[in-house]
């Protein structure tokens, strides 16, 4: 019994590495690449440029929307560095300036961060379509762009969320 165990054990760890392939995010997004192509070829010639058109559209939508959330973090981030500088505050725990609010700033950073990497992961987003057929084509691509709408809104209100509090910073 304990040399079977073993033996399991040993082949378990033997085959493990040749027999599970590490699946990354970027494999996921070419398989549903994959599936959408396959799927869309079956679809008419005017259908086929009615995605397209949608895809490029979403795709430029997204493009303004978080370009200009990315502005508004930018200036939030000159607002946050100027009232650090302005009120002498030391962020990095040394003895260069008073420390009052520090634990405030670091905290305010943090959200104004969290907001950054919420719109540049949205940036980066790609929307596929998942298709059901060519007769419920409305349907999913009022999925996608429901899906698109609330990802869009989740960045935009992480940049509501930094910008507030900035304000209650500042308002102190």
């Amino acid at each position: 019994m304990k040399y079977s165990l073993s033996i399991i054990l040993i082949a378990l760890v033997f085959f493990s590495k040749y027999s599970f392939v590490k699946a990354t995010p970027l494999d996921a997004v070419n398989s549903q690449i994959e599936i959408y192509n396959q799927t869309v070829k079956t679809y008419s010639n005017s259908h086929q440029q009615a995605l397209t058109k949608l895809s490029k559209d979403i795709a430029n939508l997204n493009k303004q929307k978080t370009d200009a959330l990315e502005q508004n973090l930018q200036t939030q981030g000159d607002i946050l560095d100027e009232y650090v500088k302005r009120n002498k505050i030391s962020e990095n725990g040394g003895a260069d300036g008073i420390h009052r609010n520090s634990d405030s700033v670091s905290q305010t950073r943090y959200y104004l961060t969290f907001a950054h990497e919420a719109v540049a992961y949205q940036a980066a987003k790609n929307y596929i379509f998942y298709l059901t057929s060519e007769n419920n084509i409305k349907y999913d691509a009022s999925n996608l762009i429901a899906s698109f709408e609330t990802d869009l809104n989740y960045a935009r209100s992480q940049v509501i969320k930094s910008q507030t509090t900035i304000k209650n910073l500042i308002s102190k």
